[in-house]
Order: structure tokens, then C-alpha cells, then sequence
């Protein structure tokens, strides 16, 4: 278990958040994005060795777009779930960091993008940065902190806290 952060411990986690989140979320969101096109436009028609060419091709057509258009709501939603590192044990935290991504993720597209072109994507926007938000929120929380040169000298209080 690890303990609530301070000082120097809280800005590395903060650091590690966004770095983690920026690195990982944009390609998680267009795979999510991808996947929820294909799925609402069709197109299954053709050989499935055909689809899947074509899928891998997009994917890597859409990772240009997804880091200018996600790295910022990614690394806003990484420094968020960084400051509250400590607390992302349980499947509801990492939901509640996904929902703040899908919060991030659409105000930012409300900022960048067309008012007509939005409109008919702020679904596949919000779910692409729910999604990332609670992986990465997972990824997150498993990574292991080091104690601190603080954390390794305290002694432990006999009720455990």
C-alpha cells in the first residue's frame, strides 16, 4: 500500500502521470476511436484479410492525428490521476479517471475542432478518452513506487497507518 505523497514524491507522481498518459492515451484512443467507426459506418462486406490490412493501415494513419488532438487532454488527465496515484487501487478510481479523461477529451475537441464536425463525433471522443483515461489509470497504479528516503526510515505506527 502505498501512502499519500509529499512534497518531491507528489510533483515525480504528478511528472510520471502526464508523461505516462500523454506517452499511452492518444494511441489508446484512436484504437478506440478506430474501432467505434468501423462499428457505426460498416463496411464488413469485403474479405477479412482485406479488413484487417485496411484497419492497420488506418491505425497508423490515425496516430498522426491522435497526439496533436489527444496529447493535451491525455497529459491533463495524467496529472490528475498522478496527484492522486496513491489512491488508484480499484476498478472505481480508474473509472473515475476515465470519466475525467472523457470530460478532458471533449472540452478539448470542443476548443479545437468545427462546431458541425463535433456535433456528430463528441460520442466517439468521449468514449475514446473514458477508455484511455481508465487504462492508463490501471497502468498507473500498477507501477511500483519507490519509497522515499523518508518512507524507508519512518517507523511504523502501531494501529498501521
Amino acid at each position: 500500500m502505498n501512502p499519500p505523497a509529499t512534497g518531491r514524491r507528489r510533483a515525480l507522481d504528478i511528472a510520471l502521470g502526464a508523461f505516462v498518459f500523454a506517452a499511452v492515451g492518444p494511441v489508446i484512443g484512436a484504437a478506440v476511436t478506430l474501432t467505434t467507426l468501423v462499428a457505426t459506418q460498416g463496411g464488413m462486406d469485403k474479405p477479412p484479410l482485406e479488413i484487417a490490412g485496411g484497419l492497420v493501415v488506418l491505425f497508423f494513419i490515425s496516430l498522426l492525428f491522435a497526439y496533436p488532438l489527444g496529447l493535451i487532454p491525455a497529459a491533463l488527465t495524467g496529472a490528475c490521476a498522478g496527484w492522486l496515484r496513491h489512491r488508484l487501487r480499484s476498478p472505481a478510481a480508474w473509472l473515475g479517471i476515465g470519466g475525467l479523461g472523457a470530460v478532458l477529451s471533449v472540452a478539448w475537441m470542443a476548443l479545437v475542432r468545427n462546431a458541425e464536425q463535433f456535433d456528430s463525433e463528441v460520442w466517439a471522443h468521449a468514449l475514446a478518452g473514458f477508455v484511455a483515461g481508465a487504462a492508463c489509470a490501471w497502468l498507473l497504479g500498477r507501477l511500483r513506487r519507490r519509497p522515499s528516503a523518508d518512507e524507508t526510515t519512518a517507523t511504523p505506527s502501531p494501529t498501521g497507518t
